[in-house]
Order: C-alpha cells, then sequence, then structure tokens
C-alpha cells in the first residue's frame, strides 16, 4: 500500500513540497488526508504530520508552522548537526527536524522574498543566505535530507519502497556574444581597436585567422562525439548597451548560427539585461529570437543570471516560460520549480 500522510490542515504548500518529495525525489505513491479515522486504519506506510498523538505504528514528524502560514514572514532559524550535515526547524519529538517546511523554505528560496541587500548587479547577495553562513551552500542538501527520510521510513516499514532519481548530463551554452570581432559593424571594431589595440582583431577582420568566439564547429564535435542534447541560449537584444554587448539579431550571420543551432538543438532565450525592467521588451526578445528560429522557445536562463524572485516570477508566469539557470543554491538542483511559487503562497 502506499505512503499515507496526515495533516490538521492540507495547505498548497504541504502539498507542494510532498508532490517534490514523494513524487519527484522518490517516486513513490503518497496521499494526504485530514482524517484520523482513516489515517489509523491505513495498513501501510504512514506519516503523522501533526501535533496530534494517533495510536498505531507511525513516523512522528512534528510541523513547524511554516507550510501553514499565508503570506512571507521572517523565520526564527537555528541549524543544528543533523547526520554530518546542517538542518533546521528541529523537532523534540519523533523525527528530529521537520524536513517538509525546511525543504521548502530552501528550494523555494523564501528568504530571498524577504528585505534583503543586493550586490553590485542588484541580486540578492548569496553571502547573506542561510546555505552561506551555515557553511552549506555548495551541498545539496536537501537531496541528503531526502535520501535519510526515505531510509528512516523504510526501516519503520519495510514495504515502503523508493526510487531515487538518477544523474543526469544538460550540457548549456550561454551566447552572450557570438562573435568576438566578426559581424560587429565598422565602429564597434574600431571603438574596440582604439580602446584595446589588438593584432588578432585586424587579423580575425582581413581574413586570416579565425574569430575566437567562433568554436561552435568544436562544440558540436564534442556534443556529437558523446552524444549530448545541450541547450543554447542566445542573447538578441534589439540594442546594445554596458551589459548587452550582443551580435544585434538583425545580422545575417547571427541569424544563419541560430537557424542551423535551432535544427540540431534546443534553444532558450537569454533575456538582455535591459528586459529585467520592461516585461514588454522580454516578450518582444522571445517573438524575435522564436521568428528567426523558426520555433517555439520553452526555456530561459537570465543574463547575469539576475533573478528577482517577486518580479521574475511573475513575468514569466505569465508568459508560461520556464526557467532554466545553474547557480549553486543550498538544496538539491531544482531549479525548474521556481515557476511553481506563483501557486505555493510565495507570491
Amino acid at each position: 500500500m502506499g505512503l499515507l500522510i496526515y495533516s490538521n490542515q492540507i495547505s498548497v504548500r504541504l502539498q507542494y513540497i510532498c508532490k517534490f518529495i514523494f513524487a519527484e525525489r522518490l517516486n513513490c505513491a503518497y496521499s494526504i488526508t485530514q482524517h484520523a479515522e482513516s489515517f489509523e486504519k491505513h495498513d501501510g506506510p504512514k506519516i503523522n504530520y501533526s501535533n496530534r498523538t494517533i495510536s498505531g505504528d507511525c513516523l512522528q514528524l512534528m510541523p513547524h508552522g511554516l507550510l501553514f502560514e499565508k503570506g512571507i514572514e521572517e523565520q526564527k532559524i537555528f541549524c543544528f548537526d543533523f547526520e554530518g550535515h546542517k538542518a533546521f526547524f528541529k523537532s523534540g519529538l519523533g523525527y528530529r527536524f521537520d524536513i517538509f517546511a525546511a525543504s521548502f523554505y530552501l528550494i523555494s528560496r523564501y528568504e530571498e522574498y524577504l528585505p534583503h541587500q543586493k550586490d553590485f548587479y542588484g541580486r540578492y547577495n548569496s553571502k547573506n543566505s542561510l546555505a552561506f553562513k551555515e557553511g552549506f551552500f555548495n551541498v545539496p542538501l536537501v537531496d541528503i535530507w531526502i535520501n535519510h527520510f526515505a531510509t528512516v521510513l523504510q526501516q519503520q516499514f519495510p514495504s515502503f519502497r523508493y526510487a531515487m532519481g538518477s544523474f543526469s548530463f544538460l550540457p548549456t551554452y550561454d551566447i552572450d556574444i557570438a562573435f568576438s570581432y566578426k559581424n560587429k559593424g565598422l565602429l564597434r571594431n574600431a571603438g574596440g581597436f582604439f580602446k584595446r589595440p589588438s593584432l588578432e582583431r585586424l587579423s580575425v577582420l582581413a581574413g586570416f585567422s579565425k574569430d575566437p568566439f567562433d568554436s561552435y564547429e568544436i562544440m558540436d564535435t564534442i556534443n556529437h562525439q558523446f552524444e549530448l542534447m545541450p541547450v543554447y541560449f542566445f542573447l538578441v537584444a534589439e540594442k546594445n548597451s554596458v551589459y548587452d554587448k550582443n551580435i544585434l539579431p538583425g545580422n545575417a550571420s547571427l541569424q544563419k548560427l541560430i537557424s542551423q543551432h535551432a535544427t540540431q538543438y534546443d534553444l532558450g532565450i537569454h533575456p538582455s539585461w535591459a528586459s529585467n525592467e520592461n516585461g514588454e521588451m522580454l516578450q518582444n526578445e522571445k517573438r524575435v529570437l522564436e521568428k528567426i528560429a523558426g520555433k517555439t522557445i520553452t526555456k530561459s536562463r537570465q543574463h547575469f543570471i539576475k533573478w528577482i524572485c517577486l518580479k521574475h516570477t511573475s513575468n514569466f508566469c505569465a508568459m508560461a516560460l520556464p526557467v532554466i539557470t545553474v547557480w549553486v543554491v543550498a538544496a538539491s538542483m531544482v531549479l525548474e520549480h521556481l515557476l511553481h511559487l506563483h501557486f505555493i503562497g510565495i507570491t
């Protein structure tokens, strides 16, 4: 029989984290109930996620309360050592901490919705994060917790079966500037040369040398040799700026490059810096890339990895556009879940 979870309340946050832990990470059947009598009669693995004492064999998990709150509030967090790693939301009964609430706090990037200090680029400053301060910034902590939790469940309930997901490798490339010297026009190359004289630039422009950024054939060779299916993220800002130095999308060589990659690989949008403050501009860049590629674009990765949770989550939800990103966070690498936050009481 499948796993049954009892809770006094069934909130959207609880449903979200249970789906993540049990369906997506452990690949096991589960259900949640508010009916104590049905829970008591269940003849299978059980988790009592409440402060209530229920008779029968079950794993007690004392709720911290975060999953039943409305809105976003500063959380008092005190970390402690747990099986050689850090944990928080400690419990005095049953399992040693509220793994549901703690996991939700990390994978939702809860602290980034609170008032916080930004870095030079206006991003959340990772040095202020719980993960950085407590020394688990580069640790897949949520996966470690889940693995231990599953082991405990199986020890208590030998019938409990699960299968942790296997590792897969997805290479991704950000094409911020498709070519270093080629296709930039006379003025940009002249300005670049006077700012930083380079014989390499002259050699490339004269046709004697290959552009140093033109490594696409090498990447193709690697992709085919190892049977990789990468995602290429193209920056197609229609106006250059300090942070958007791409080849403009009207350039024929860039269009050819995008079209060639669209026939072989999955493409994504690399939103311009300027589009961070302009949702209409972001939608236009997506349309531009789709027109050149001849295909629908369903992936994005932020330029300069700039992500402002509330603003960008709403923007991308409105566009039905999921986000792939590769920064390191204090959780398992599940950032595809970011856009679900709109539905789980965070936004």
